[in-house]
């Protein structure tokens, strides 16, 4: 079960390596202005990152117990909470971009180049997070081909589309993070219809018990998230 994700998580550091190495080709102040997001997206990082040991943890042994319908509501209350959580911080993020940029200490003629590349990016950040819930889920019953193998599909994506993004189409800087919507967008396609077809996700949150479910997902989830956002914080 290692070897699919141990390559996978290699791959996806690539994302952040391929997208330097496109935008350093357009100059010092495009990659600088790259540089101003990454605090932001350990940031992000670290809350789904939570949440997905929360969600390993919690479902397999759910999954253990032989409480099959309960394991795969909380595949869909895993989905819902960690987008709905990873999207208000997106928009947090959003609404202070001035502020965050300042207390970071952007210059004033680099402010134009990170505002154009803000939203893309966290467009970018939504959606890497909504997939990786959906890998989480997968390795939760025991799959790691299918995230692991995904992983290095939209890594490679991901490195086909920038130069083409950024100096074909001549979008530029905000092409890199464009590049990476599209490629983790096609991962949601093919990962999401897997989850429903078989049955891993239910959406019927209703017939849970929410409240302790809830209770449950934060009491793991709380403390592996606090060690994930301590380097972002520092």
């Amino acid at each position: 079960m290692t070897w699919p994700m141990l390559f996978g998580v290699l791959s996806l550091m690539t994302f952040q390596l391929a997208d330097s190495a496109f935008i350093g080709q357009l100059g010092r102040d495009p990659l600088a202005a790259l540089g101003f997001t990454l605090p932001m997206q350990q940031l992000i990082i670290g809350l789904q990152v939570g949440l997905g040991i929360a969600t390993t943890a919690i479902i397999s042994r759910t999954l253990g117990a032989g409480d099959e319908l309960r394991a795969y509501r909380l595949g869909g209350l895993v989905i819902t909470v960690g987008g709905s959580l990873v999207f208000v911080l997106c928009i947090g993020l959003w609404l202070l971009q001035s502020q965050i940029m300042t207390w970071l200490g952007a210059e004033e003629s680099l402010l134009p180049m990170i505002r154009s590349y803000w939203l893309p990016w966290l467009i970018a950040a939504w959606t890497g997070a909504a997939l990786y819930f959906g890998y989480s889920v997968c390795r939760s019953h025991g799959d790691t081909k299918l995230p692991g193998y995904l992983m290095v599909a939209t890594s490679l994506l991901n490195i086909a589309l920038d130069p083409l993004y950024i100096f074909v189409f001549g979008w530029g800087l905000p092409g890199a993070a464009w590049a990476t919507v599209t490629s983790f967008g096609i991962g949601c396609l093919v990962i999401y219809p897997k989850l429903l077809k078989r049955h891993w996700a239910r959406f019927d949150l209703g017939q849970l018990a929410l409240g302790q479910a809830l209770k449950q997902l934060n009491n793991i989830m709380a403390p592996a998230m606090v060690s994930q956002l301590m380097p972002a914080a520092s």
